[in-house]
């Protein structure tokens, strides 16, 4: 197994590709090793128990031997293997998300079979910084068998990370007693960690860059000192009242609902959540833009030019509203801004149409302009049966078109959740045309949809 992982780590090219087989071979080679370190460390354990006998199979093994090859592997993994990998996932030289998700999920699967006695640093903040990315970055699987299930064309499946969730996740939650353990014990290793997921987590650089200690100011770190919030790590820029989670208290009248609101809306600048491996920034959790953007029509050039087709990308809430949700792309300089269908019936909001239009049609037309009537009062019943429309007081006698507006009346029971649409009439002079507009609301803005002409060759 070392000979096989060696002779594939003289294979790498410097990044990962799925089209060349040094990628793929090198991450299961990996895979394969750490299996197999497991099986020698569970082989260890069981025969060298003082007092119990060795499980069948393995009576004669020499335990030497097993320690030796356990420690000529994992020499293996720690000097080739993880710096290979951490210099893919550069993020100077790597774009892709889906390939430093990938990268990511396995170097957590180095550090399997690790025990608290065997954790330093770079186990400490390899294991955070990866687990946060992994969060932000990757949509995991709501089935309960593998991400390649919830695809329904076998010939396209998601962006996977080539080990199984579950495995994952059971690696994570195993190591996250032994991850606050050490931090506890060794506060100046977990500061530096808690900085190297700051940098994974924004994209502003590698877990193992150094930071400049001239220009930036080594942070402290600790837990929230509330029971409740054990794991909760921010840095000691932050308030004093939520670093000693003294915020948590009630105040004096204070109902739960009150105290609710108060303390989940308290100001976080940031915060390192590791029992849940969750990354804050400016008190917004950072996630993945919801599936339903990444497929909507008006963001698909986005998505082509700017995110290069990316299947996912990471955001932070901005603010939400009732109506409209804002996030904003991490790294890319874009924010992207969703609204709700707009309900409101605008028939029934006083000056929604335009006031200047007051007169109505085709009332109190002037002798010059009876070329209004003469094109549109014919057409009105048929296009327009039922609405009044209303036009501007001023002369249209010499204009070269008219401007009117009224609504009409929508059918009960269809789709529309409005009961009137405003209509938009423009009567042309020479030659007589007979346009008509729907005014519909797109991302809180009006804009003008055409429903009607009497000729489409001069249609505007």
């Amino acid at each position: 197994v070392i000979k096989m992982l060696e002779r594939a780590v003289d294979m790498d090219v410097g990044k990962y590709t799925e089209k060349s087989s040094s990628g793929p071979l090198i991450l299961y080679t990996s895979r394969l090793a750490v299996r197999i370190e497991g099986f020698l460390k569970f082989a260890l354990r069981k025969c060298n128990t003082p007092g119990q006998p060795r499980p069948r199979g393995l009576e004669f093994m020499e335990s030497t031997k097993v320690e030796k090859a356990v420690k000529d592997l994992r020499r293996t993994l720690d000097d080739k293997v993880i710096p290979m990998l951490e210099y893919w996932i550069d993020p100077v030289r790597c774009k892709s998300v889906d390939m430093s998700n990938l990268v990511h999920a396995h170097l957590i699967y180095l550090f399997k079979n690790y025990t608290y006695e065997e954790f330093d640093y770079r186990s400490v903040s390899v294991l955070l910084s990866s687990q946060v990315f992994l969060s932000i970055n990757h949509r995991f699987s709501s089935k309960a068998y593998d991400d390649l299930a919830d695809s329904s064309d076998p010939s396209k499946p998601p962006p996977s990370i080539q080990i199984a969730q579950s495995e994952i996740f059971d690696i994570i939650q195993g190591k996250r007693f032994h991850i606050l353990r050490y931090i506890d014990n060794n506060p100046e290793d977990g500061d530096a960690a808690m900085e190297a997921v700051v940098r994974v987590a924004t994209g502003t650089g590698t877990r193992a860059e150094k930071p400049d200690k001239k220009s930036l100011k080594q942070r402290k770190w600790k837990s929230i000192g509330h029971p409740t919030c054990y794991g909760r790590f921010v840095p000691d820029t932050e308030d004093a009242k939520l670093r000693d989670g003294s915020y948590r208290k009630p105040k004096p009248g204070e109902n739960f609902e009150k105290w609710m609101l108060r303390v989940t809306t308290k100001e976080v600048g940031i915060e390192v959540n590791v029992q849940i491996s969750e990354f804050t920034l400016q008190n917004h959790k950072m996630m993945l833009l919801d599936l339903s953007i990444m497929k909507h029509k008006d963001f698909q050039h986005t998505r082509k030019t700017v995110l290069a087709s990316a299947s996912d990308v990471a955001c932070a809430e901005v603010v939400h509203t009732t109506n409209r949700y804002h996030w904003r792309l991490v790294g890319q300089r874009y924010d992207v801004m969703s609204w709700a269908p707009d309900k409101r019936n605008y028939h029934e909001i006083k000056g929604t149409l335009n006031r200047d239009y007051s007169r109505q049609f085709p009332n109190k037309l002037r002798q010059g302009e009876t070329w209004i009537a003469e094109v549109l009062l014919e057409k009105l019943p048929l296009i327009l049966p039922g609405v009044t429309l209303y036009m501007s007081p001023n002369d249209q006698s010499n204009m070269p078109y008219a401007h009117l507006m009224g609504w009409i009346e929508n059918p009960s029971g269809g789709d529309i959740p409005f009961t009137h649409t405003l209509k938009e009439v423009i009567v042309s002079h020479n030659p007589p045309v007979v346009t008509v507009f729907n005014v519909k609301e797109y991302g809180r803005r009006h804009l003008r949809t055409l429903e009607y002409t009497s000729n489409m060759s001069l249609c505007l």
